[in-house]
């Protein structure tokens, strides 16, 4: 997102289209202690690949299925689970309970991201061991898709959950964090229209 060609993903100009820009969109990452992930490749946007909007994440125009229809900033929705969303085929948006228990997998929520991160490339030393090759790239975030700038880069990878936020607000949804600043990763509140990365489950 941070290169000349990259872009925050904006659903209702694209429609879509990343799909039609070929299968190196995507590749496997195998947990051994959990479910298959799947994640960006990193050959695309200076390495960091894209940043998504929840809408963007859920599929709210319901263009791949309905199961995430109508989900979006300022919208309080109830997707019916497991939400395809920009997944492709055989794949969904984790949600919440799909993240912790992949953090159980691992050894726990205070090393998970250490468990999970890549081995080099975050700030001040703050690289994981990446024993599950589940490879956590700080791609850092984009604050307010509209107007605001790209941060974090380097420090931080924020992954949406499909997971809908109803008790607190229209604006927010849930997030998993990773930092350069600690060995945890934990699951948090997210801004709806500011733009975060993805990462797909395999559909039993």
């Amino acid at each position: 997102v941070h290169g000349k060609n990259c872009k925050v993903f904006n659903p209702i100009l694209e429609i879509l289209a990343i799909f039609s820009q070929g299968r190196n969109q995507f590749f496997p990452t195998v947990m051994r202690a959990g479910r298959d992930f799947k994640g960006r490749l990193y050959n695309k946007c200076e390495g960091h690949g894209r940043l998504y909007t929840w809408a963007a994440a859920m599929d709210s125009m319901g263009t791949f299925s309905n199961n995430g229809k109508g989900c979006g900033y300022g919208w309080i929705c109830s997707p019916t689970y497991p939400v395809r969303g920009i997944c492709p085929k055989g794949w969904h948006l984790p949600d919440t309970t799909e993240w912790k228990n992949l953090f159980l997998d691992v050894g726990g929520k205070s090393i998970a991201g250490k468990m999970l991160k890549t081995v080099s490339g975050w700030e001040n030393d703050g690289n994981g061991t990446d024993e599950y090759g589940f490879s956590a790239w700080p791609s850092g975030i984009r604050e307010n898709v509209y107007s605001g700038s790209f941060l974090g880069r380097w420090e931080k990878v924020i992954f949406w959950t499909s997971t809908s936020n109803r008790q607190v607000s229209r604006g927010n949804g849930l997030c998993t964090w990773f930092s350069y600043k600690a060995d945890s990763a934990y699951v948090d509140l997210c801004v709806k229209h500011y733009g975060y990365s993805v990462r797909c489950v395999k559909d039993r």
